[in-house]
């Protein structure tokens, strides 16, 4: 063992240096989208109202919060209160159905809200919403109820002409539902097809010049004309929230949204294309009514959170910093310098993708049932678990979905593809048995964080499974796969529906490049060996996982490159490390699906030695990681952070650059990383082009802000 002791701090406690060698061999539907434009912000912040069985007929009111409406009340509506989708997708169904308990489907539901125009003038609005919808603007409806669709940004486009003065702007949308299963239409090994009368239920909405720029000098309030000048933020409130102690089910306390540090603050941008299914977030806006419109704001008392910045508009700028509850009073003053405060609060929490970034092994396993289903009734999933424990992960994540369920979802095709369903363990209705649950217990048994796949669906049938799957397992991780594959998708719906149970949940996206809403991590599929990746292109801290899997003598893949060698895995495990990403170890029992595959025959005799071949390269990284009578050595890649040293052709920009590091920049020998005061170094050869330890009699290593006292070899 080769180590170094750093004397951190003057009483007695030491940190630990770790120079770790390692040379070892070298084994050589899509649906068009309509472009964005402009830079005018969407409006998130609304009153709604509803569900109502019959449209409404009298528009000539002005909503107002807490007015009553037909025996429905208005109620303030925001949903970024409780959702941490960073888009503009204004989720109805969170609000009504998920946080208050209420049906709406085949009713109708309305949003209003005020607009200030300092003269009469000519804007555009431009709008979605999910089934039919009708724009009515002052009392007058401007539009017929359009036809169903599947909503996307500014699908709709309607000129509007404003009064100078208050205006009213109100969306009528009937939840327009239908039952898939019912129509009986079937697509691969589920019931599958894009379906416009969805489960779902949201909008989209704002106001732009004929560009789609922003129109200058206007003003959006809940409550419009007003006795005095107020400041409209406030808490949701409602009177008919169904008591339940289901998932998500009840109104946040919070008045503002939360903020997560290294994620701006509610707002985001694309730094990839225009395209409609882009990452799109509007910055958070104070409102106010009343006074002199043509007002401005500042913080009077307190502070925003570190990082975030107020705007004389009322906007919120900036990346959250520091954890903790910020409270501070805000005021707004208008034209005539009238002034209105509030006292207010924001609440940052930690990222919910850190403990996975500082986990820095996951798994993304497929074909969990197979061996259990088809081979080995007996099948520990206990050992199996405590196997993936050993080699270091902190998640595993199994299929639920893949050509056909493995779980007994609502959309299971009992048909499948080419009759092959018809080998899917069943109960007595006919249900597909629960593959899933013998080894979400068994993974959190051994005390790693359970996530689960889900495979590429229509809007509506991955709507209701992710609800499905979220509430029979909550799992703390979701990966979606070949969003690329279903571009018409809306994945602000997809994303956003999960949020509206939990903020903890993390999504992954498995896009190869560009993206796909607003997800939490990405992936890349490592088609060969040392596969290398990019992840971090993203306003919002997004980690990058790439993807591999063992593939044997009895387990080919025609897709990707052979890994049967634990050496070549452990590399690549430590090169994903120590690059600032996460390793996505799969372990899968076997790379097979059974019958829809395989014959009986090559399930008889091929799947054992299959798996046993897994089993072996699998055992094979966990002696090289933990090998008896020396060091335990997942200390040098789990809870790590790439670590600069000097003289590799960049410095540290002190805030956290990890894209410096994820196409192999570093020491030419290696790299280098951190975690706790301790550095570790990997002498590795092959991975982008690493040379290893040759032999030299001496490396440096700077910058080391500590003394050193000792250095030893962790596999000496």
């Amino acid at each position: 063992m080769f180590k170094k002791n750093l004397s951190k701090i003057l009483v007695g406690i030491f940190t630990l240096m770790t120079i770790w060698s390692f040379k070892g061999t070298t084994t050589s539907n899509v649906s068009a989208q309509m472009a964005l434009s402009g830079n005018a912000p969407y409006i998130n912040t609304w009153l709604v109202s509803g569900p109502f069985d019959t449209a409404l007929t009298d528009f000539q009111m002005t909503p107002k919060v807490g007015q009553d409406i037909s025996g429905k009340k208005w109620e303030y509506f925001d949903d970024r209160i409780w959702n941490r989708s960073y888009d503009d997708y204004q989720d109805l169904y969170g609000y009504f159905t998920v946080k208050k308990g209420i049906d709406t489907k085949n009713k109708y539901v309305y949003a209003n809200t005020y607009v200030y125009s300092p003269s009469a003038q000519s804007v555009e609005l431009r709008f979605a919403a999910s089934g039919s919808n009708r724009l009515i603007v002052n009392g007058v409806a401007l539009t017929s109820p359009s036809t169903v669709v599947e909503p996307q940004k500014d699908q709709q486009k309607q000129t509007v002409n404003l009064n100078q003065g208050w205006n009213s702007i109100l969306i009528e949308i009937y939840h327009s539902y239908t039952d898939d299963v019912a129509e009986g239409k079937l697509i691969d090994g589920i019931m599958n097809l894009p379906d416009k009368h969805g489960e779902y239920l949201g909008f989209y909405g704002r106001l732009t010049d004929t560009n789609g720029n922003e129109v200058p000098n206007i003003q959006y309030s809940v409550t419009g004309e007003n006795t005095s000048l107020t400041i409209d933020t406030q808490t949701l409130s409602a009177e008919d929230v169904v008591p339940s102690d289901v998932m998500g089910r009840g109104l946040p306390t919070n008045i503002l949204p939360k903020g997560y540090v290294e994620w701006p603050y509610v707002w985001n941008t694309t730094l990839y294309s225009t395209e409609q299914y882009r990452v799109q977030g509007s910055h958070y806006q104070f409102q106010a009514s009343g006074g002199q419109p043509g007002y401005s704001w500042s913080i009077v008392s307190g502070a925003l959170p570190h990082g975030l910045t107020l705007n004389a508009d009322g906007t919120i700028d900036g990346f959250c910093n520091t954890m903790g509850t910020y409270n501070f009073t805000v005021q707004v003053k208008d034209s005539l310098l009238n002034t209105a405060q509030k006292e207010l609060s924001i609440i940052v929490k930690d990222r919910p993708n850190r403990w996975f970034e500082e986990g820095r092994v996951s798994a993304l396993s497929h074909c969990i049932p197979i061996y259990d289903w088809y081979v080995d009734p007996n099948f520990s999933f206990d050992l199996w678990a405590e196997r993936a424990k050993r080699q270091g992960h902190s998640l595993v994540s199994i299929e639920t979905l893949q050509q056909h369920p493995y779980w007994p979802s609502k959309f299971d095709n009992p048909a499948g593809i080419n009759g092959a369903n018809q080998y899917l363990p069943r109960d007595a209705q006919g249900k597909v048995l629960d593959g899933l649950m013998e080894a979400k217990e068994a993974i959190e048994r051994h005390g790693m964080k359970f996530g689960l796949y889900y495979g590429t669906t229509y809007n509506d049938v991955f709507f209701h499974d992710i609800q499905d799957l979220v509430l029979r397992y909550e799992p703390k991780y979701l990966y979606y796969d070949g969003p690329q594959s279903r571009t018409a998708n809306n994945f602000d719906i997809l994303y956003s529906v999960v949020r509206n149970y939990s903020d903890e949940i993390i999504i992954n996206s498995n896009v190869w490049s560009g993206e796909y809403g607003d997800a939490d991590l990405r992936t890349t599929e490592a088609s060969h060996i040392y596969s290398g990746s990019r992840g971090t292109l993203h306003k919002k801290r997004t980690i990058v996982e790439p993807w591999k899997s063992i593939i044997t003598k009895n387990n080919p893949n025609p897709y990707y490159s052979k890994r049967d060698d634990f050496r070549q895995v452990a590399k690549e495990m430590i090169m994903n490390a120590a690059s600032g990403k996460v390793d996505n170890n799969d372990q899968m029992p076997i790379m097979s699906r059974g019958p829809q595959w395989d014959s009986p025959e090559d399930v008889a005799t091929r799947y054992p030695k299959s798996a046993q071949e897994f089993i072996d390269v699998r055992e094979g990284l966990i002696g090289w990681f933990a090998p008896e009578g020396k060091p335990e050595r997942h200390e040098s890649t789990t809870g790590t952070m790439p670590y600069f040293l000097d003289g590799w052709g960049y410095t540290d920009d002190g805030k956290g650059n990890i894209d410096k590091f994820e196409t192999g920049q570093g020491p030419d020998w290696g790299f280098a990383v951190s975690r706790d005061n301790n550095i570790y170094l990997h002498f590795i050869e092959g991975p982008y082009g690493k040379k290893g330890y040759q032999g030299q009699s001496s490396v440096t290593i700077s910058p080391v802000n500590d003394t050193v006292t000792k250095v030893s070899w962790l596999n000496g």
